[in-house]
């Protein structure tokens, strides 16, 4: 009970949760067998083959995961612009930098609740510091996890 008064969320166990879905598939979670859920806590969910992630903040979180793989030139002409391509590419072979990318650009979207369909060519990676990858002025942290890559952001 020190620790809940202390601070609310760091005292709540997975049963106390449940998670719903918003009308645009965005998870949220809700108190299930207490009250004691906090209105902020923020959860993202991403998957992949037979990896699965969560993470939850009481602040807006985002997560995701991609394979490693060669990506076909239409999807990376369509999902970033020649200056992206050139910044990725710079320091390391293309499969891993286009899905660092592609990994960075997904974080970003879901961060702002609409995903990233209808953001595609509006979330553009304008910078790069090692594994971290800059969206739209947000850094957004990856990392590479055998022949996958992991990406995270905390707004």
């Amino acid at each position: 009970s020190h620790l809940r008064a202390a601070d609310p969320a760091a005292a709540i166990y997975p049963k106390e949760m449940r998670i719903e879905s918003s009308r645009r598939g965005v998870p949220r979670l809700r108190a299930n067998v207490t009250a004691t859920v906090p209105e902020t806590l923020s959860i993202s969910i991403a998957h992949k083959d037979a990896l699965a992630l969560a993470m939850v903040g009481d602040q807006p979180v985002a997560i995701d995961i991609e394979r490693i793989e060669t990506r076909a030139d239409s999807f990376v002409a369509l999902a970033f612009t020649d200056a992206e391509r050139a910044l990725l590419v710079a320091e390391e072979d293309a499969a891993t930098a286009i899905t660092r990318g592609w990994v960075a650009k997904e974080v970003a979207g879901k961060l702002t609740g609409v995903g990233i369909g209808s953001q595609l060519r509006t979330l553009v990676v304008d910078a790069r510091s090692g594994d971290d990858l800059c969206v739209n002025g947000r850094w957004v942290h990856t990392e590479k996890l055998a022949n996958y890559v992991i990406g995270w952001l905390r707004q």
